[in-house]
């Protein structure tokens, strides 16, 4: 939604941004939807100058005769390159003016910006278009209001709800209109069709709805004005329905499309995710799940008998996808109210509302169709600690057809095998037996005439199965893909595998040895599949363009589909607890034919039931399985755990704990550096952390990233291990496990650190981890520990002395740390230097007393300034005078006289002179005449030395030879007393460098050596005047090219 233009000026920098909602009404002023959605107040610099900052500033905003009293917001300072949002003031417009208008009127909303002295410095217009009362604003304005139209509590509401409790008793049904509560499909089913029949009874008569009324909006007929009229448009109706629906504990949804409008309900007590949802396919989904059910509304107001069947079809075939482009939304209303989106309390006429009290002949209800049953996630059930728990394990375990290990999903990326002989392939994967794969395009039996795409090996062909089998001895599974899907769907599956290991740390990746195919109601056309052995595997591949290998992982053992298990036992009364621990197992690997006898047995007496013999490599997940099956068996153990238990028990109650936190200015007088154990880099508000994690308490730690939170964790876990605790360190990607143990790792730590949830916790990985661990605690020294902390304690007692100096404040009331900070940040705009005496005793201040007196000295001095403080200070920089005096005034005038007097006097042979050197341009200034005089040094120096190497050609090469000599110079001077042993420039050339080196080097080999060549290097020293060199490093180290310099 778009926002109206505004028209908005900039006055002086000031800028306005006002947002104010476009389009309101009576529905969202009782929806607590705001006309002022944000005020800021933004104050620019300027690149010419220095602003002034603006005080007592003071907006305001006009009034609306009988509509809006003025309103305002004063701001008591705002600085250039400020800006500011101001606190929003609730705007409401009476309720009788919300009602009574009967057209869209637009009201200005006019904003103004006043300075302290009343000047107008920026103003703001805006436009805010007023609906009608009973008017909804379309697509474009505010469409969630449409909710707000829905009035389950009305009379003429009620009476037809009372109406179809009866219809439902008259059809044997029961009076009950327990929808929900009876945790089944069928009977909102056949709430919603005896409503139909209801309303149809009352013979509605149909009006056309204005053009384009889903995108602009249109007047809407609410309940009690269709009980007095009998007339109703798509969307009229739609509300009427959606009304009945809400009063009889349904959830009702309205569904819109660019010229019409329908209605719906939800079957199970669910709600979309989104208010909006713009996505028809979203809605196709859940139509053809059988959780929702639309139907179309004007259906209603037909001369000849139309039944419910009829109507849900036709709203069907609104959604179809090729009238995906007339969609716009459907409009969930018990989402609406999730959202405090309430009905409207009233905006009907004043008038009696009527009820429904015609008597016509009645409709038969129509035969239910076939619909799933309600899952128990479904169902309506009391909140208890029991449900509770059922309802996470639900979650966890995920029964639903979202779950591919229950709903495999032909379009999925995986590659789809036809192999005859299932179980000696299993075989022959158990005793480790690589296979690649091949296209059915790729068979010799492939007919190019026909189309690539659809080409399979056939089931039930003697030469497929003939060539299949001849094949899997060769190592090769036929892949009943083309060449390019199967290559592509290799990829996908090998670099999903690879991330899943490396995010997760655990194998995603299975070949799918059968499924089970079933139905949700034996009558229903579609089927399902669900996978039955889980042979973990991997792809590997040499390289990039070499065929990809798929094997057994060896180090995890097949599974059964252990959610298979749990739903049909729990769905369906079906037992596979069998397979829950342990497969059976023939001479190598799983006894697959009799794993699939057991389930053929098992599912035989269950309609829509049947076991197909299929090969499938694909990705499939058990991370939640583990999950719930931790819930399910380990409850009482979870519930050890306060704040499990209070979860379990008593949810909507406070948690009871009484939290214990050091305050951040107290760790170092409260936390002894012995009985802390971190040794990363830890602040004061990552050691609070630290210190809390040792107590019998519960937190959350929480931070922005780069805040540390790894650090403080892996310090937490070092702490708490030396404490002689046992820490379960867990995160939803090894990325998060691996960044902390590293830092573990970093400290010495991570022979502590036992890593059980991943693909490498298998029973050698542990036993090595705590073999490395028992062998690292041998080496350890208590002692070095105890040192260090002395150490600790000693660097934190002088740090904490120093921090307390820093903040003692002097005799001046000032602490060192207010002085630096004064000067850093003001150092940049002093203009004034004060040239005291470093000593403090020695400055003229000596108390509190005297620098306030300074202080007050000083804002005089600054509003004198004030007058000058355009003038060039640095041009009065010769004026050296302290006091003034009418004396010193002459003297500094007749100065100046004389000045300017010789400056007339110069200025001729001046620019004579330096038209000579080419300056004309040069400006005349005290800095540039020094300049000039530096000339006449210059010609005078010409006159009695040879500077031609300067002024003949070549003489930039000339000078920077002689800069380079100059730097040579001041290296080899540094190198010659870095030295030291008496070595000069005079004696340096004769120090036989090679011969000393060889013999140095030649000392290193042995003790015998060393000593006679230490004896033969300081005999030559002493012969050129050298003193004894009694560490020759100072031969073998010496710089290559400090050597040249040096000793070359």
């Amino acid at each position: 939604m778009n926002d109206v233009n505004v028209d908005s000026k900039t006055i002086k920098n000031i800028h306005l941004e006002i947002d104010v909602t476009p389009t309101f009404s009576l529905a969202a002023q009782q929806n607590a939807y705001p006309i002022l959605k944000s005020i800021r107040i933004i104050y620019s610099k300027s690149e010419d100058c220095e602003l002034e900052p603006l005080q007592s500033l003071k907006l305001e905003l006009k009034g609306i005769h009988d509509w809006l009293e003025p309103e305002a917001w004063h701001i008591d300072r705002l600085e250039s390159g400020q800006s500011i949002n101001l606190q929003l003031k609730e705007l409401r417009f009476p309720f009788d003016k919300l009602f009574s208008i009967t057209e869209e009127i637009k009201h200005e909303l006019s904003f103004e910006l006043f300075s302290a002295e009343g000047e107008l410095l920026n103003d703001f217009n805006t436009t805010v278009s007023v609906l009608p009362a009973n008017y909804w604003g379309g697509e474009e304005r505010q469409p969630s209001l449409l909710a707000a139209f829905v009035k389950p509590n009305g009379v003429y509401v009620e009476s037809l709800v009372r109406k179809v409790a009866l219809t439902l008793e008259k059809a044997g049904h029961g009076r009950a209109v327990d929808g929900y509560q009876s945790n089944t499909r069928e009977k909102p089913y056949l709430m919603l069709a005896a409503l139909w029949n209801v309303l149809f009874q009352e013979k509605l008569a149909y009006v056309s709805p204005p053009k384009g009324f889903a995108k602009r909006g249109q007047r809407v007929r609410l309940a009690a004005d269709i009980s007095h009229s009998r007339m109703a448009a798509c969307l009229d109706s739609s509300l009427l329905f959606a009304s009945c629906i809400e009063a009889m504990g349904l959830n009702p949804v309205i569904a819109i499309t660019k010229e019409h409008a329908f209605a719906g309900a939800w079957l199970i007590d669910e709600k979309l995710p989104i208010l909006t949802n713009d996505d028809p396919q979203d809605v196709r989904k859940r139509v053809d799940n059988r959780d929702l059910v639309l139907f179309e509304t004007t259906l209603v107001t037909n001369d000849s008998p139309v039944t419910f069947e009829q109507a849900r079809d036709h709203a069907r075939t609104l959604l179809a996808e090729e009238l995906e482009s007339k969609f716009v939304m459907v409009i969930d209303i018990a989402q609406a109210r999730a959202q405090s989106i309430k009905p409207l309390s009233t905006v009907e006429e004043k008038k009696v509302e009527k009820t429904s009290d015609e008597e016509t002949a009645d409709l038969e209800l129509p035969v239910i169709p076939p619909l799933p049953p309600v899952r128990k996630d479904e169902q309506v059930v009391e909140d208890t600690p029991e449900t509770r728990i059922d309802t996470w394990s639900r979650k966890l375990l995920d029964l639903t057809k979202k779950n591919r290990l229950l709903n495999f999903n032909d379009r999925a990326v995986a590659i789809k095998l036809y192999c005859p002989d299932i179980a000696t392939m299993e075989d022959m994967l158990a005793d480790g037996t690589k296979f690649k794969f091949q296209s059915a395009q790729e068979s010799p039996y492939f007919d190019p005439s026909r189309d690539s795409e659809v080409f399979r090996l056939q089931t039930g062909s003697d030469v497929h199965r003939e060539f299949a089998l001849n094949q899997i001895k060769n190592k090769v599974l036929i892949a009943n893909q083309p060449i390019k899907k199967l290559e592509k769907n290799s990829v996908e599956l090998f670099r999903k595998a690879k991330n899943d290991l490396e995010e997760g740390g655990s194998n995603t990746l299975f070949l799918a040895l059968g499924f089970l195919k079933w139905k949700e109601n034996p009558e229903d056309a579609k089927s399902y599949k669900a996978p039955l052995l889980l042979v973990p595997v991997k792809l590997t591949r040499r390289s990039a363009n070499a065929p990809v290998y798929v094997e057994q992982l060896q180090e995890e053992e097949p599974t059964f589909n252990l959610t298979l298990i749990e739903f049909l036992q729990s769905e369906h009364d079906i037992n596979l607890s069998e397979f829950k621990n342990e497969l059976p197992e023939d001479e190598s690997g799983v006894d697959v034919d009799y794993v699939w006898q057991q389930v053929r047995d098992a599912v035989k007496e269950q309609a829509g039931f049947e076991l197909v013999e299929e090969l499938v490599l694909g990705s499939f997940s058990f991370a939640k399985y583990l999950m719930w099956k931790d819930l399910s068996d380990r409850l009482d153990d979870l519930k050890e755990n306060p704040f499990v238990k209070h979860l379990v028990d008593n949810p909507r109650d406070p948690y009871p704990q009484a939290s214990t936190f050091i305050e951040r200015d107290e760790i170092d007088q409260k936390l002894d550096p012995a009985t802390v154990y971190t040794p990363l880099n830890c602040d004061s508000s990552q050691l609070v952390a630290v210190d809390a994690s040792a107590r019998s308490q519960d937190f959350v730690l929480e931070g922005p990233p780069g805040t540390g939170k790894s650090e403080t964790i892996a310090n937490i876990i070092a702490h708490n291990i030396g404490l002689g605790r046992k820490v379960l360190f867990v995160a939803e990607k090894m990325a998060a496990l691996n960044v902390v143990y590293r830092r573990l790792e970093k400290a010495g730590l991570d022979h502590l650190c036992l890593e059980l949830h991943s693909n490498k916790a298998n029973k050698r990985a542990v036993l090595d981890q705590l073999n490395k661990a028992w062998q690292k605690r041998k080496g350890l020294n208590p002692k070095e520990w105890e040192t260090n902390v002395a150490e600790l304690r000693k660097r934190k007692d002088q740090l904490n002395s120093y921090v307390r100096a820093l903040h003692a404040k002097s005799k001046f009331g000032l602490t060192a740390r207010d002085a630096i900070s004064a000067i850093a940040l003001n150092r940049d705009s002093l203009i004034v230097t004060v040239n005291w005496q470093p000593d403090i005793d020695a400055a003229p201040i000596s108390s509190e007393k005297d620098l306030n007196k300074a202080r007050e000295l000083i804002e005089q001095l600054a509003l004198a300034f004030s007058d000058v403080k355009e003038l060039n200070i640095q041009a009065f920089a010769p004026v050296m005078a302290t006091e003034w005096s009418n004396v010193w005034q002459s003297r500094l005038l007749s100065a100046i006289d004389r000045w300017q007097k010789s400056k007339r006097e110069i200025e001729k042979p001046l620019s004579v002179l330096l038209s000579n050197f080419s300056l004309e341009k040069t400006s005349i200034t005290l800095n540039n005449l020094k300049l000039i005089e530096g000339l006449h040094d210059l010609a005078v120096t010409a006159s009695k030395h040879d500077i031609s190497y300067a002024t003949d050609s070549g003489a930039k090469g000339r000078i920077e030879v002689i800069r380079e000599i100059a730097k040579l110079k001041v290296e080899f001077d540094a190198a010659i007393d870095e030295i030291s042993h008496g070595l000069t420039s005079e004696n340096v050339s004769k120090v036989p460098v090679e011969n000393w080196r060889k013999l140095a080097e030649d000392a290193n080999t042995g003790w015998f050596k060393s000593f006679f060549r230490r004896r033969k290097i300081n005999s030559e020293a002493r012969a050129i005047g050298l003193s004894k060199l009694d560490n020759l490093s100072i031969i073998l180290n010496s710089d290559n090219n400090r050597n040249t310099h040096v000793m070359g």
